[in-house]
């Protein structure tokens, strides 16, 4: 009987720990598998939000370029102001190690660098790389392949980014950067990582070619991709890896994120449980017969209610939790695997947000395509699309209000048998070719309607492009047949204008020629000396007037005279009528100044007078002497000078105080011309007369009856 009870005792032991050994076991292989499943999950999420970080982070290096596109263009700055900018560009984007702008004609303009000097307008001609020539072609940003450093061998990339003309379209500088891929490595790694968990980047072929060791960037090792289980060894053959990666573009070029997290810390969780559980079979093995009493209240309904829950989450329920409660170790296994439902339902909610995110851009997308198409319909300008082979595709409203066409009689037909003429037909498909191979082009073309009718019309045409490849042209159309017709008839109005102030200001100049020679038959006949001097004065004034249209007569611009070929002819004619054989000369020194015939006419006149006076005055009982005039501009104002070496002005004398008619007609002009009169001592003795006025045309009079002969300028 002792023998049996012996057998029996053994027997009730293996009865009451054999199925928990098995269920732990199973348990185990279970919890094993599930959390490598979710291990795997995880990571494939990780790698993805850091593919995401790092779009994210390029987009704003993008995005910053475009920003700076709306400023003013950094071609049209000076050097320094061009370092700066870029320098400040620099320093918001740590990842940019080396920029270099390029202007319009492939000439290096400006290149920083971190390790190197910095260069300003060196000359070098990028003309033949891509850095330049492909922005420069088709307007769009550019994204090289991975290039290694020339001294340490870092991975980095090359971009380029086109600042265009906004009102042309046309490229004005290229900036081109060395991206460096270690310090992408840093924006992915910017939050916290997992425990064992390491975070880089390789090429699409599983070339490592950025990681925290860079050991395995320089031997080149390669990051195999992960099997079946998700399962692989780290790169330089470390141990094994829970590894997923996820698919990064740049700029039409493909890299991986690869996440990688050791296998012993992705299923430490589980293999705690599995060692909790082995040291409870050790336990019970000792207390059979207690764990047997109350192995199904303690041990047996927590183990099914957790396996209970694994089925439903494995089936779906995400947000079904294992209760607590019951035998120690059997209720912390239950926390751990609610621990593990959490980060699983965390990573579920990540990913919901992510694919709303989505949505929301694919809705904007949809908005965005929305309003393109109605501003194509409503848009004033004709839109036509065609492909690489000249058919119709796109064609809005306006176009078919140009051309009489509808969008259904001709999408997918030959748009040169609808809109060209027979006879121009070579010369515009030459044209098209051309826009396919350099980009873009402007032309005026005479085009046919639906109803026969010839129309003139202004054309502003685009490549296309998809993946570098030319597949159709963009145009805008204009019919700007009634536009030509009006500037023509506004042309020939002009030039018939232009003809009749020519022949105003030639019959003006003659109309105070035939009134000059007549006061000088008079003059001539009169006995009293002092009538013939006034005469000639009044004579020398009428010239002045005449010569001012007559400048005007022969000048190219009917508005403006020059002033220094008038001051010329105007003081040469004094001084050969007064210098008295020359022994009085005059000089003249006049810049660029254009007058309008309101403040001409005045000048000449103040000059006439000031030139007279000296002649007649500042040399009296002098073998000879010099009267030098002078018109220069100085921050808008114009500033005539009149100066002799004769005797001087007499102490005391104000122009305002004068009573001789030409400073009081001289004082009076200065006022029309809204200017300052000063006399002073010449530097050599005589006097300087300085009148200093604005460079434009005096208020006009206020209306009133005017007197027939009035002189034009109001002189």
């Amino acid at each position: 009987m002792k023998g049996l009870g012996s057998i029996l005792r053994r027997h009730y032991l293996l009865l009451a720990v054999g199925p928990l050994a098995l269920a732990g076991m199973l348990l185990g292989v279970y919890f094993m598998v599930l959390s490598l499943g979710m291990a795997r999950d995880v990571e494939q999420l990780r790698a993805g939000q850091a593919a995401l970080r790092v779009q994210d982070a390029v987009e704003r290096l993008f995005g910053s370029l475009r920003d700076a596109q709306l400023q003013r263009d950094l071609a049209d700055m000076r050097p320094r102001e061009r370092r700066e900018a870029l320098l400040v560009f620099m320093s918001g984007h740590p990842m940019v190690r080396r920029i270099t702008l390029i202007g319009a004609d492939g000439r290096e303009l400006l290149d920083l660098s971190d390790h190197l000097p910095d260069r300003l307008d060196s000359g070098e001609s990028w003309r033949e790389r891509p850095e330049f020539a492909v922005p420069a072609a088709q307007g769009e940003a550019y994204v090289s392949g991975v290039v290694r450093h020339p001294d340490s061998g870092e991975p980095g990339l090359n971009l380029a980014w086109p600042f265009m003309d906004p009102v042309s379209g046309r490229v004005r500088s290229v900036a081109a950067l060395h991206l460096q891929l270690s310090a992408l490595l840093k924006v992915v790694a910017g939050y916290a990582l997992l425990p064992g968990e390491t975070l880089f980047l390789a090429e699409e072929d599983g070339a490592v070619i950025v990681h925290p060791d860079t050991s395995l960037v320089l031997s080149g090792a390669a990051a195999a991709p992960p099997g079946p289980l998700g399962f692989a060894r780290a790169p330089g053959g470390g141990g094994p890896q829970v590894r997923a990666q996820s698919l990064l573009t740049l700029g039409g070029r493909r890299f991986l994120v690869v996440a990688d997290r050791s296998l012993y810390e992705a299923l430490g969780p589980a293999m705690n449980g599995a060692t909790l559980l082995a040291a409870l079979l050790v336990s019970a093995a000792g207390l059979a017969f207690v764990l047997a009493a109350r192995s199904r209240e303690v041990i047996e309904r927590p183990l099914l209610r957790l396996a209970e829950t694994a089925r439903a989450i494995g089936e779906g329920e995400a947000g079904r939790r294992a209760g607590t409660g019951g035998y120690a170790e059997a209720d912390l296994l239950a926390r751990a695997f609610n621990g593990m439902t959490d980060r699983l339902e965390r990573a579920r909610e990540v990913l919901e947000l992510e694919m709303a995110g989505r949505a929301k851009a694919q809705s904007a997308l949809e908005r965005s395509e929305a309003l393109l198409k109605l501003h194509l319909d409503t848009t004033p300008v004709g839109c036509i699309f065609f492909d690489a082979a000249g058919r119709i595709t796109a064609w809005n409203q306006a176009a078919e209000r140009i051309f009489g066409w509808k969008g259904a009689e001709v999408l997918g037909g030959n748009g040169a048998d609808v809109l060209l003429l027979p006879e121009e037909r070579e010369q515009m498909l030459e044209t098209f070719r051309d826009i396919l191979e350099r980009g873009r082009a402007i032309t005026v073309n005479r085009n046919r309607t639906r109803d026969g009718r010839i129309i003139t019309c202004e054309w502003h045409s685009s490549r296309l492009t998809e993946n570098g490849q030319a597949v159709g042209v963009a145009s805008l159309v204009l019919d700007v047949t009634e536009r030509l017709a009006a500037e023509s008839r506004l042309y020939a109005g002009l030039r018939e204008k232009e003809t009749l102030l020519q022949e105003v200001h030639h019959r003006v100049k003659n109309n105070m020629q035939i009134i000059s020679s007549l006061l000088s038959l008079q003059a001539g006949r009169h006995p009293d000396p002092r009538f013939r001097e006034m005469a000639d004065e009044s004579i020398a004034r009428i010239r002045s007037m005449a010569l001012v249209h007559e400048k005007l007569y022969r000048a190219r611009s009917m508005s403006e005279v020059d002033l220094a070929g008038y001051l010329q002819t105007l003081v040469g004619k004094l001084a050969a009528s007064l210098g008295e054989g020359g022994r009085f000369t005059a000089a003249t020194e006049c810049g660029e100044v254009s007058l309008g015939i309101g403040q001409a006419v005045p000048v000449g006149l103040i000059v006439n007078e000031l030139v007279i006076n000296a002649f007649k005055h500042a040399f009296a009982g002098r073998a000879s002497g010099l009267v030098r005039v002078r018109a220069e501009t100085r921050d808008g104002e114009a500033v005539l000078t009149v100066s002799d070496d004769g005797l001087g002005m007499p102490p005391g004398f104000a122009p305002e105080r004068a009573e001789g008619l030409g400073w009081q007609i001289v004082t009076g002009l200065t006022e029309q011309l809204r200017g300052r009169l000063d006399v002073t001592p010449g530097e050599d003795g005589g006097a300087t007369v300085r009148i200093v006025f604005p460079l434009a045309d005096p208020a006009p009079p206020r209306p009133g009856p005017a007197a027939p002969g009035d002189a034009p300028g109001g002189a």
